[in-house]
């Protein structure tokens, strides 16, 4: 921070972020004695522009997504959040609901806000980006696997692969085939789901139910 070049072109939301940064240092500041600093020079407009105002939004992205997210937390018991903790369809008046709902929270900036959040999370939908705050009630993600662990006789390494998946699943809310190749996955079997499961049907349904619970029904 302390080089000319780092405050080039900064954002609003970058600006923003710092300030908050700095504010938690400002108590280290050693007190004493500063001699007021005075200026005297005259203010002089070098170029004048014709064009559409700058609007200055009146909440930056950082305390929207604030915003939404403590939202998101106080409201558990919606039906359309509780629709989606469950991993059932929403219809497009349950989307359309939640968007009106987080819309308001940022007030008159609210439709660039949402947008630019959803932006900014790489969120395909509205609906993704919300269970992935609000993550999954953990009984229904176990009822959505317990007749595949049923149907099938997996070894105790293989049942604790499921189960770190229904973990993932209640926590984040959202998990894609590929995450299956990473860490923790990768702690049961460092050469992959292939050689924790040789019976490529059993992993099929795995990517299956992956996928199912992926699916908003909108």
């Amino acid at each position: 921070m302390q080089e000319g070049e780092f405050w080039q072109n900064l954002s609003l939301d970058t600006l923003e972020d710092i300030r908050l940064r700095l504010r938690g240092l400002v108590h280290l500041i050693e007190k004493g004695f500063k001699p007021p600093v005075f200026t005297d020079f005259t203010d002089e407009v070098t170029v004048v522009r014709d064009g559409e105002p700058v609007v200055i939004p009146t909440m930056t992205g950082p305390q929207y997504e604030r915003k939404v997210r403590a939202s998101l937390a106080e409201n558990l018991e919606r039906l359309e959040i509780q629709k989606l903790r469950q991993g059932k369809p929403l219809t497009p008046q349950d989307v359309g609901e939640m968007e009106k709902i987080l819309t308001s929270l940022g007030e008159s900036s609210g439709d660039t806000l949402l947008q630019e959040l959803l932006e900014r999370s790489q969120a395909p939908s509205l609906p993704h980006f919300i269970r992935s705050c609000v993550g999954m009630e953990r009984k229904a993600v176990q009822e959505r696997f317990a007749s595949f662990l049923q149907e099938r006789s997996l070894n105790p390494t293989q049942i604790r692969f499921i189960e770190l998946i229904i973990t993932q699943l209640t926590e984040t809310g959202i998990l894609s085939p590929e995450a299956l190749y990473e860490q923790p996955f990768l702690a049961l079997h460092a050469q992959g789901p292939e050689a924790l499961f040789p019976n490529p049907q059993i992993l099929e349904g795995i990517f299956e139910e992956v996928n199912n619970l992926a699916q908003f029904g909108i």
